[in-house]
């Protein structure tokens, strides 16, 4: 039986000769070291989950709400401007075209054609800027989106750790595989193990391996199914 980590022996809590059962603990190992990369590794989860909470609170997004740049307050306020400086732009052409056919007809002087030209070149000017908040507030939101995805990210690579770490804190404690006899037990309270140092051997009486050499003359009456009595000198 081998560790499944490496650490200082603190306890043996079974001696040679000892029946154990499948799960009985053979050794246990100093923890303090994993069970603090474990609080570390859990406490990185709950900052990684704080990430993603903060990211969604800058959209506006409830906890695992769905993302949709329209739904956005930003977004949807530069919508809301961009609007309506469009309809002011669609006024203000229309009062040019108006006039124009005016000036044309005579029935007005240019200078106030010249007016609302100007006001219809500014209503453009200010609905382009508009269009421009709003597709930035947009983009702004899609970037806000991806470090939601990000952090979520970060979220399971926490949790994976802190996966890792909850089994390196398991692994201190090293049980028996199977029901059997501890034949040896070669490790010491204090004495520091690796995966590759034997920590017990334990026997398995139930079913027995015995190989036995037969003679050849007597080879030819070994049947399978026949009965064998065999003796060892201690018993």
């Amino acid at each position: 039986v081998a560790s499944q980590g490496s650490g200082q022996v603190v306890s043996t809590p079974v001696n040679v000769s000892a029946f154990v059962r499948q799960g009985t603990v053979i050794a246990r190992l100093n923890e303090r070291d994993a069970r603090l990369r474990l609080q570390q590794a859990r406490a990185a989860v709950s900052q990684a989950i704080a990430g993603v909470r903060q990211a969604e609170a800058r959209l506006g997004l409830s906890p695992g709400g769905r993302f949709d740049a329209s739904t956005i307050p930003e977004v949807r306020s530069a919508a809301a401007a961009y609007q309506s400086a469009l309809a002011a732009q669609r006024l203000a052409e229309a009062n040019e075209r108006r006039y124009a056919e005016l000036v044309e007809t005579g029935d007005v002087a240019r200078s106030v054609y010249d007016q609302y030209r100007t006001q219809a070149e500014t209503a453009r000017q200010q609905s382009n800027v508009a269009r421009q908040a709003m597709e930035t507030a947009a983009n702004l939101a899609r970037q806000n989106n991806q470090a939601i995805q990000t952090a979520q990210a970060e979220v399971e690579s926490a949790r994976a750790a802190a996966s890792i770490a909850e089994k390196a804190v398991a692994d201190t404690v090293i049980r028996a595989p199977y029901s059997g006899y501890v034949s040896d037990r070669p490790i010491a309270v204090g004495e520091y193990i690796t995966p590759s140092s034997v920590v017990a051997t334990i026997l398995l009486t139930n079913p027995l391996k015995l190989q036995l050499q037969v003679p050849e003359l007597d080879a030819p009456r070994v049947q399978v199914g026949m009965p064998v009595s065999a003796s060892v000198d201690a018993y």
